[in-house]
C-alpha cells in the first residue's frame, strides 16, 4: 500500500459516530432499573420478576451475538448496527406500551436481539475506518461512550417519570434512540468492507500499511478460532466482569438505600459517579495502551483495586456520604480495564474473523449479564443488601485470573 496521510478528522468522525450508537446501546440497557421501584409498585412485581425481564434480555442478546459476528464478517458492520439500534429502540417503547408482565418479557427480548449487535459491528468498523495509532484511543472513547449511556441514564428516565410516569420515561428513551439511529442512517460510508486500517508511522502520521492492517478477503475461518484457550479466557473475563457490572447497575439504587439507608437520590448519584468514574478511566486507559504493551498485567491490577473497593463498601463501615466518591474511584479503577482488554482481544483476534471472534468473546459479557439480575435480585429480596457489593467484588476478582491465563497463554504462543 502506498504512504497516505490519514486525517485526524476521518478518524474522529468514525469514533464519534460508533460510540454515539453506543451511548445508546447502552443507555437502553439501563432504562429499566431506575424505574424498578415504579414498576413494582404499579405492576405488583418483586424484584425477583423485575430482575428476570433483564436476565431474558441478556439470554437472547447472548444467544444472537456470535451469529452477528459471522453477519458482520459477511455484509459489514454498518447495516447490522443500524438492524440492531432499531431493533432497541423498538423493544424499549414496546416495553413501556406493554399491558401485562409477558408482554413486557417479549419487548425486552426484542430488545436483546438489538443489544446483540453493538460489539461485533463496532469493533470490526473501528478496527477497518480507524489508524493503529488511535485505535487504543478509539477503543476507550468508544468504552467511555458506553458508560455516558449508563451515567445519565439513572436521571434522566427518573427525570422523565416524574411527570410522565415510568411508561412515559420509556417512550421517551425509545424516541431519543430512534433519533440517533436516524443520524447513522444517514452516514453512508462507515462500513467494514471497504478500508484500510493502515498503521501510521507514529511520528509523521503517515501510512505504512502491512497484510495485518488491512481486512483480509481471503477466506474467514470458522468456528475453531473461536475455540482457542486465548479467546475462550477472552469470553469468561467478559463474562465475570459484565456480571458485577450489572449486579450494580440494577440493583446498587435499592441496596444502598438499604445497607446505607440513604434516600433514592443519593443511591442514584453513586450509580452515577460510578459510571463517570468508569468514562474517565476508559480514557485514562486509552493513554495506558499507548505507553505499555504489559496489558494483561496492568489490566489485572485495576480490577484487583476495583475489587478491593466494591467489597469494602459492603462492610457499610463508611458513611453514606461517601458513597458516590467510592464508586467513582471504583468506576476509574474498572474503566481502566476498558481499553485493555480491547487490544488483549484484538491481538488474538485474526483480522479477517474479527467480526465473529468479538460477538463470541462478547456473549460472554452477555451471559454474565442474563444470570446477575434474577441472582442479585434474589439477594434483595431475602434481605441481603450487602451481597451486591460483596458478590460484585467476587465475581471481579474471579475474572482477574482469567486474564493471567490470557497472558500466559499469549507469552506461550509468541515463544
Amino acid at each position: 500500500m502506498s504512504s497516505v496521510a490519514i486525517p485526524f478528522r476521518a478518524d474522529a468522525r468514525v469514533i464519534s459516530l460508533i460510540t454515539i450508537g453506543h451511548s445508546v446501546s447502552h443507555f437502553n440497557q439501563l432504562v429499566m432499573p431506575p424505574l424498578f421501584l415504579l414498576m413494582r409498585d404499579d405492576m405488583g412485581l418483586s424484584f425477583t420478576e423485575l430482575g428476570l425481564l433483564m436476565t431474558m434480555m441478556y439470554v437472547v442478546s447472548a444467544a444472537m451475538q456470535t451469529p452477528s459476528g459471522f453477519l458482520v464478517d459477511r455484509i459489514g458492520g454498518r447495516k447490522v448496527l443500524i438492524g440492531g439500534l432499531l431493533l432497541q429502540c423498538t423493544g424499549v417503547l414496546l416495553i413501556g406500551l406493554a399491558p401485562n408482565y409477558w408482554l413486557m418479557a417479549l419487548a425486552a427480548m426484542l430488545s436483546g436481539a438489538g443489544n446483540a449487535v453493538f460489539h461485533p459491528a463496532d469493533y470490526a468498523i473501528l478496527n477497518a475506518r480507524v489508524s493503529s495509532p488511535r485505535l487504543g484511543h478509539a477503543f476507550s472513547i468508544h468504552g467511555m461512550g458506553g458508560s455516558i449511556g449508563w451515567a445519565v441514564a439513572p436521571f434522566l428516565v427518573l427525570g422523565m417519570a416524574g411527570p410522565l410516569g415510568w411508561r412515559g420515561a420509556l417512550l421517551g428513551a425509545a424516541l431519543l434512540g430512534f433519533l440517533v439511529t436516524a443520524l447513522i442512517i444517514a452516514q453512508k460510508d462507515i462500513d467494514t468492507h471497504v478500508h484500510r486500517r493502515p498503521a501510521a508511522d507514529s511520528a509523521t502520521g503517515t501510512a505504512t500499511g502491512t497484510a495485518s492492517d488491512v481486512v483480509s478477503s481471503a477466506a474467514a475461518p470458522g468456528w475453531k478460532v473461536l475455540l482457542t484457550l486465548a479467546v475462550v479466557m477472552s469470553f469468561l473475563f467478559l463474562m465475570f466482569n459484565a456480571a458485577g457490572v450489572i449486579a450494580l447497575q440494577s440493583f446498587l439504587i435499592p441496596a444502598s438505600m438499604q445497607l446505607f439507608e440513604m434516600p433514592q437520590i443519593l443511591a442514584a448519584s453513586a450509580l452515577t459517579a460510578f459510571f463517570v468514574g468508569s468514562g474517565t478511566g476508559m480514557v485514562a486507559g486509552g493513554f495506558v495502551v499507548s505507553r505499555t504493551q504489559r496489558h494483561g498485567l496492568v489490566c489485572a491490577a485495576a480490577l484487583v483495586i476495583a475489587a478491593s473497593l466494591v467489597a469494602f463498601l459492603g462492610t457499610a463501615m463508611l458513611p453514606a456520604s461517601t458513597l458516590p466518591m467510592m464508586m467513582g474511584l471504583c468506576g476509574f479503577s474498572l474503566g481502566v480495564v476498558s481499553p485493555l482488554r480491547d487490544m488483549i482481544i484484538r491481538d488474538i483476534a485474526p483480522d479477517n474473523a474479527r467480526g465473529r471472534v468479538y460477538g463470541f468473546v462478547y456473549t460472554g459479557m452477555d451471559i454474565g449479564s442474563l444470570f446477575s439480575p434474577a441472582m442479585f435480585g434474589w439477594v434483595l429480596d431475602h434481605g441481603q443488601p450487602q451481597w451486591v457489593y460483596f458478590g460484585t467484588g467476587l465475581l471481579w476478582a474471579v475474572g482477574m485470573f482469567t486474564l493471567i491465563q490470557i497472558r500466559r497463554t499469549t507469552l506461550a504462543a509468541k515463544a
